[in-house]
């Protein structure tokens, strides 16, 4: 992290688990080339870091939820 261009905070990376799940739906009328459908994902991961500052002044310890809900939905032609 810089802050005026002074270099505050060290890189850090980390590794997590991930869980996701979704669902699809796709409803053909009677005798139809028209479908309609509609999709929903969720993305769920929760990573630890340690903060460090650049003069190893002060270290924390911070955990970062992220959430992420995809919807779609349309209406699709079949050939």
């Amino acid at each position: 992290m810089k802050y005026q261009g002074n270099a505050l905070l060290k890189e850090d990376w980390s590794t997590t688990p991930v869980m996701q799940g979704g669902a699809n739906i796709r409803v053909k009328t009677n005798n139809s080339r028209i479908y309609i459908f509609a999709n929903a994902d969720f993305t769920f991961l929760e990573p630890d870091f340690t903060i460090t500052s650049y003069d190893d002044s002060f270290t924390e310890k911070i955990k970062q939820r992220m959430s992420v809900l995809n919807l779609t939905g349309g209406v699709g032609f079949r050939l």
